[in-house]
């Protein structure tokens, strides 16, 4: 699936405005695309290659971690998560995600 490039913030914005059912499904295709790709032993894919995309996976799998649970994974970095407000705070309006997730964000300021 993987076609944003193994670009955390371009797969954020392509799925910001779907919903949850959707993110979720989208998020956890995503994380099993790249874990498949960065555990590949195809010899055309160099080593550095292979850590971004073993990285995106991290990226894209405590997001859908956090899409499916609603708790933040304790290894995701600060700036990822905060990365997740706007499509929180889209998912509350549609009454898809409880007001309450946006307290996560207010603790990570």
């Amino acid at each position: 699936m993987i076609s944003y490039e193994y670009s955390f913030e371009k797969f954020l914005d392509i799925i910001k405005d779907k919903d949850l059912p959707e993110i979720q499904l989208m998020a956890s295709k995503e994380a099993e695309a790249a874990e498949s790709l960065s555990s590949s032993s195809e010899r055309g894919i160099p080593r550095a290659r292979k850590n971004y995309i073993g990285y995106y996976k991290k990226q894209v799998g405590e997001f859908a971690f956090f899409m499916m649970s609603g708790i933040k994974p304790g290894s995701v970095d600060e700036s990822d998560f905060r990365s997740y407000q706007p499509i929180c705070e889209i998912l509350v309006k549609k009454g898809q995600f409880l007001p309450s997730v946006l307290d996560h964000f207010k603790k990570s300021e």
